[in-house]
């Protein structure tokens, strides 16, 4: 089947706004690898799945206005649209949220610095109060057995030689 030139003409005008929503998921990945100084090992993997996202849009896109068809104008539309929205309201976008997400990092970090720093000393006074409790335990531990050493099973300190009752025994 054929299609019109009105049906591509309007196929092309409307993957311009495609390209410009590409564009602006783009421009949300970028701020979360900046947010989260993302490595290589991130970035890839972030651009691998908006690759296959664009294509997807891409793909529906065309199967929505064209039939199916995948047309070279249509590829090219959203990449007007995408450079158009990257150059333009991107950049200035970029602009703006680029101090805050420094200004919230640095507010995130000092609250993590702080917390950091009050769990230390939380864990210093416990392990103080864990090893005074730990010391008095093996100092009631040893004063037992020093005072049961010295004691027969009556509670009587004993002088060494064996009661009469067990001499009887024997």
């Amino acid at each position: 089947m054929e299609l019109t030139f009105e049906q591509q003409s309007f196929a092309f005008l409307w993957s311009i706004p495609l390209g410009a929503a590409l564009g602006a998921l783009y421009g949300v990945l970028a701020l979360i690898r900046f947010a989260f100084n993302s490595k290589k090992s991130t970035v890839i993997p972030l651009d691998i799945i908006f690759m296959l996202l664009c294509s997807l849009c891409v793909f529906y896109f065309s199967l929505g206005f064209l039939d199916g068809y995948v047309r070279i104008y249509v590829i090219l539309g959203v990449l007007i649209g995408f450079f158009i929205y990257r150059l333009t309201l991107g950049r200035l976008l970029h602009k703006i949220f680029k101090p805050i997400v420094k200004l919230t990092r640095g507010i995130i970090v000092a609250i993590f610095t702080k917390i950091e720093l009050i769990a230390k000393k939380l864990l210093k006074i416990s392990f103080k109060v864990l090893y005074n409790i730990w010391v008095r335990i093996e100092s009631f531990n040893s004063s037992r057995k020093l005072k049961k050493s010295r004691r027969n099973k009556y509670g009587k300190k004993s002088n060494g030689k064996k009661a009469a009752g067990a001499q009887r025994r024997a």
